[in-house]
């Protein structure tokens, strides 16, 4: 991975006020750097996002899954036909009914804490995609920054064997 140096090696200069750098090459560059970056992200998210959307139909099948866990109307539907049809009082079912009730809502706490997991989960694979396309694409410009800045040291080292005064 690349950094930038200092001053002196990166030829990025800071402005006498310190409000920026100083707009040459080494700067300009930096800025064409940061903004193919940048419109790369905007290209990948936005072909994310357009996946998200396709797929949404498979992740609300998976929503549907999970609450089944815990829904259980089919089956209080089922007990409580079957405790009528043996005679048993409604007072019983009732009782029967809320205890499974209960537990449902029990489980609906601990589902909705298992949602909430999967969106942080979510939500750190979207930001190590984002920072692995920063490493991928800014390797490559940030290479070429980095071979040009040893380009400029050598003629640097060799002007200062031999400087030469302006105008001759």
């Amino acid at each position: 991975m690349c950094s930038l140096g200092s001053e002196n090696e990166s030829n990025l200069i800071e402005k006498s006020a310190r409000d920026g750098l100083k707009d040459n090459e080494s700067y300009r560059t930096l800025i064409d750097v940061v903004q193919k970056v940048i419109q790369e992200l905007e290209l990948r998210r936005f072909l994310f996002r357009r996946s998200l959307e396709e797929n949404k139909g498979s992740r609300f099948k998976t929503d549907d899954s999970i609450s089944k866990l815990y829904f259980l109307n089919d089956m209080k539907r089922d007990i409580t036909q079957n405790l009528t049809k043996h005679n048993v009082s409604n007072s019983v079912i009732r009782e029967v009914i809320s205890n499974i009730e209960t537990e449902e809502a029990k489980k609906e706490k601990v589902i909705d804490d298992i949602k909430q997991q999967i969106a942080i989960y979510q939500g750190q694979a979207t930001l190590g995609k984002i920072v692995n396309s920063i490493l991928h694409e800014g390797r490559r410009p940030l290479n070429a920054m980095k071979n040009d800045l040893s380009f400029s040291e050598a003629w640097i080292n060799k002007f200062k064997e031999n400087p030469v005064e302006p105008g001759h």
